[in-house]
């Protein structure tokens, strides 16, 4: 048998759902991922054709920004591709047609100089919106999983795949599959469909689901689980002290369901994880213990594994450039996000494989892995056969992520109602209760802290009052900014309370910022996650409709050192 035949068979080895254990095992297989089932020969033809620095850059994916009137990343991302042929770009910042437009030039560059077009990506967790300022936006994780209903997840999933396929991507880095166990964390938060395991993966499922109808292959994130961490590993590399106990409960289970349904990306993380790897200082996506041996052996996942980016401080400060690519690939890793720099990582890969540090059977294999979803992203979109009413869609969501707590009360007509709005937006907030209350007894105070006189004349404004709605209006996912909470949040709640006792407090914002307001007996609340004008005008048309369900657990002991007093049950 030829050297050619040899290795092609070995790759298919590599690539085949071919796993050691017993009959019950076997049953249990994941699905394997959609894009594999393409026409691997034509695949390995193509890369055959390629030399093994050009192989190498189809595995490198660098930042495309497309803002109008700035070509300057669109140049650098040009030049790239003519110099190295890199493989694949992420979109980042700009707006909808500057990037099409950049993508489709890009992609037929790519074409004519290595017969093989680029892999395309977005971070788009809630829809391009994300990353887009005229981009489709959806209400982030945390508030779809209030709903608690995939269907809302798989339709928003479909509706943001569909916008991204149009716009000439081909790969969403979502869904989100981190267990929000910690609310002290910094990056995951409300991007986290909540605290449940089971409920995280089931809904990023359903989220996975819908941009693979869409034509679009989801990526979930950020193995082996973020959500623990008390660092942002943009800035260092966070220490997850959890035992393995808690790792195989909590956190690894949300990405077991997705593997056994077919997703077709995992993104590794920047993150320090001893119960997974006793090497000190190691982020878990350069440890072979981690993606080879966890992710690929013991969970059986066959489809691409991505890197986070690479110039993130969780990699970037412990290991250089060029040896963190090269420790990359030798970990597990296909594709190779934000590489530091394309020239020097191809010099590093090559080096390391003339030096026999890192094999060619392990290149080829993750190429021909990118060459395959290449193969399914450049396909013809899949046909829709009912269109999604975006409004209804929009609007359905708003209604059911709602959720409502306390004495569950209901605004009465008829009565004198005040609305004090914390915050610079609340315009929809008014404007809704004025169609009830056309004599709204309107007052404000700013997001920031306000002095006691200010206070006071708020509330002597508000004195009249039967009823009071009390609007929170600065959304945030951050614990140092207290979820949007300003300073004197907690005692205008209780001197409130005590004023009025027919008193609605609304956060639109994290459930988390609950923890930072006292227990009021006889007080409605009701969280909304989200501050825009669909959900404010959603949430004070819905005071009669509203669920008692919550995507986190509420519980005090949820807060930890925060000194809440909450006896809410999620």
């Amino acid at each position: 048998m030829t050297r050619f035949h040899n290795g092609f068979l070995l790759v298919l080895l590599v690539l085949a759902s071919c796993h050691a254990g017993d009959a019950q095992r076997h049953m249990d297989l994941p699905v394997r991922p959609g894009f594999l089932a393409g026409d691997t020969a034509a695949a390995w033809t193509l890369m055959t054709s390629l030399s093994m620095r050009e192989r190498v850059a189809q595995l490198m994916m660098v930042p495309l920004y497309s803002r109008p009137d700035d070509t300057d990343s669109f140049e650098q991302v040009q030049s790239d591709l003519f110099t190295f042929r890199i493989g694949g770009v992420i979109a980042m910042q700009g707006d909808k047609a500057t990037t099409r437009q950049n993508l489709q030039v890009l992609d037929s560059l790519a074409l004519a100089l290595s017969g093989v077009g680029m892999l395309t990506s977005m971070d788009a967790e809630w829809g391009a919106g994300m990353r887009l300022t005229d981009g489709l936006a959806f209400p982030k994780a945390m508030a779809l999983g209030a709903t608690a209903d995939e269907r809302w997840v798989r339709a928003a999933g479909r509706a943001a795949g569909e916008e991204l396929r149009a716009l000439g991507v081909g790969i969403d880095f979502a869904p989100v599959a981190d267990v929000n166990s910690n609310p002290e964390n910094p990056v995951i938060g409300n991007r986290s469909f909540g605290s449940d395991p089971s409920l995280v993966g089931n809904l990023a499922s359903a989220w996975a689901e819908g941009l693979r109808e869409a034509g679009v292959l989801a990526v979930g994130k950020h193995f082996p689980g973020h959500g623990d961490a008390d660092l942002d590993s943009h800035h260092a590399l966070p220490l997850i002290a959890s035992d393995s106990a808690t790792l195989a409960n909590v956190e690894l289970p949300p990405f077991s369901t997705l593997i056994h349904k077919g997703v077709d990306g995992i993104m590794t993380a920047h993150l320090q994880v001893p119960a997974l790897d006793s090497v000190s200082g190691l982020p878990t996506s350069l440890s072979p213990s981690v993606v080879h041996g966890l992710l690929r052996e013991e969970m059986g996942f066959e489809g691409l594994v991505f890197t986070d980016a690479l110039t993130m401080a969780g990699a970037a400060e412990p290991v250089p450039p060029g040896t963190r690519e090269v420790a990359a690939l030798l970990a597990g890793n296909d594709v190779l996000l934000f590489p530091s720099d394309p020239g020097l990582v191809l010099d590093s890969v090559e080096s390391a494989l003339s030096r026999g540090v890192l094999d060619t059977a392990t290149v080829n294999a993750a190429c021909l892995r990118v060459l395959l979803a290449k193969q399914w992203t450049h396909l013809p979109p899949p046909v829709v056969e009912e269109a999604i009413d975006l409004s209804a869609l929009q609007h359905g969501i708003r209604e059911a992520m709602l959720v409502r707590l306390g004495k569950g009360d209901f605004l009465e007509p008829g009565l004198r109602t005040g609305l004090l709005i914390v915050g610079n937006r609340g315009e929809a907030v008014e404007a809704r209760l004025r169609l009830t209350f056309p004599d709204l007894m309107v007052s404000r105070l700013g997001k920031q802290a306000w002095s006691e006189s200010q206070q006071a004349a708020v509330l002597r404004s508000l004195e009249p009052c039967d009823q009071v709605v009390l609007a929170f209006l600065d959304e945030s996912n951050r614990p140092a900014r207290r979820f949007g909470l300003p300073k004197g949040a907690s005692a205008l709640v209780s001197e409130l309370a005590r004023q009025c006792p027919r008193l609605f407090t609304t956060l639109f914002t994290s459930p988390y910022a609950l923890g930072l307001l006292p227990e009021v007996v006889g007080t409605s609340w009701m969280v909304a996650h989200h501050e825009d004008a669909a959900t404010q005008t959603a949430a004070m048309a819905a005071f009669a409709k509203l669920s008692s369900r919550s995507p986190i657990s509420l519980k005090p002991e949820v807060f930890r050192d925060r000194g809440s007093r909450r006896a809410f049950k999620g």
